[in-house]
C-alpha cells in the first residue's frame, strides 16, 4: 500500500509539473524604429533597424483601436498591448535568401490587410554600362516568409519611389508603385492575390520625371506636384485624373 501510494504521488507530481516557456521578445528587445498600421486597422507591422527584423501583430478580437496608418513610435508603441504578436522575420535572412541585392537594413515601407509588407532600399545598379543608384521595393508574405514576385517586365530597372496597399469598398486589395526612369514617371497597379507572382493590372503615365517635385499617396488618392506648381489628383481605384490645381 505504501509503495503504491508513493508511486501515485510521484506520478501526480510529474503530471502537475509545469514547463516554463519563455515568451518571444519582439525584435529581441531592440528599439522599434517604425510602426505601420494596415488600411483596415486590424494588423500592425513593426520594424527595428537595430535588430534588422520585422514583426507582425494581429488585433486582439476583444478590442479595437483606430490609429492613423503611420504614427510616431512615442504615440503608438504603448498601444501594441492591444495586438498579439504572431510572426517575426529576420530581414537579413530574407534578403540573403530571396533578394541579395537588398541590404539587411531595408526599411518597412507599406503594410496590407492580408499580412503582407513592402520593404525598400537604395541599391547600386548597372544601367547602360553606368553605375546608378535607384530605389527597389520588394513584397513579403509574412505568414509564409516568402517573396512576392513583381513582374515589372521592361520597367524592372526603374527606381521605385513610393508604394501603398489599397483596399476598395469591397475589400479587394491592390498594390501600387510609383516608379520612374530618367524620363517618365508611372503608377503601376498590381492586384493582390494568393499567388507568389503578380502582374501589372493597370498603369498610368504621370508625365516627365524631371517635372515631378513631390508625390504623396493618401487613402485612394495620389497627388503630384510639378515644377510649375501644378497639383494633380488621381484616383487610385480607377487610375483616372480627378482634379488639377494651379498653386502659383
Amino acid at each position: 500500500m505504501t509503495d503504491k501510494g508513493e508511486f501515485s504521488q510521484a506520478s501526480k507530481s510529474k503530471i502537475e509539473e509545469k514547463i516554463d516557456i519563455e515568451p518571444e521578445i519582439p525584435h529581441n528587445g531592440k528599439k522599434i524604429t517604425k510602426l505601420m498600421l494596415s488600411p483596415d486597422s486590424k494588423f500592425v507591422a513593426t520594424w527595428s533597424r537595430d535588430d534588422r527584423s520585422i514583426c507582425g501583430w494581429k488585433l486582439d478580437d476583444s478590442q479595437f483601436v483606430k490609429l492613423s496608418i503611420e504614427q510616431s513610435i512615442g504615440q503608438s508603441e504603448n498601444k501594441l498591448n492591444q495586438f498579439k504578436l504572431f510572426i517575426s522575420i529576420s530581414i537579413e535572412e530574407f534578403c540573403h535568401k530571396f533578394c541579395p541585392e537588398l541590404s539587411a537594413v531595408s526599411k518597412l515601407h507599406a503594410v496590407s490587410n492580408n499580412k503582407l509588407v513592402a520593404i525598400s532600399d537604395t541599391i547600386v545598379a548597372t544601367i547602360q554600362s553606368k553605375y546608378v543608384q535607384r530605389k527597389q521595393i520588394e513584397v513579403i508574405n509574412l505568414v509564409e516568409n516568402k517573396k512576392i514576385e513583381l513582374n515589372l517586365y521592361q520597367y524592372r530597372d526603374w527606381s521605385m519611389e513610393e508604394c501603398r496597399f489599397y483596399a476598395d469598398k469591397d475589400n479587394n486589395e491592390s498594390f501600387l508603385i510609383v516608379a520612374h526612369d530618367y524620363e517618365c514617371q508611372y503608377i503601376f497597379k498590381f492586384l493582390c492575390n494568393k499567388s507568389q507572382s503578380w502582374k501589372i493590372n493597370n498603369s498610368i503615365s504621370c508625365g516627365a520625371f524631371k517635372d515631378i517635385k513631390k508625390c504623396h499617396i493618401d487613402g485612394e488618392k495620389i497627388m503630384l506636384i510639378d515644377n510649375c506648381s501644378s497639383l494633380t489628383q488621381w484616383n487610385l481605384s480607377k487610375l483616372l485624373l480627378e482634379k488639377q490645381y494651379q498653386l502659383g
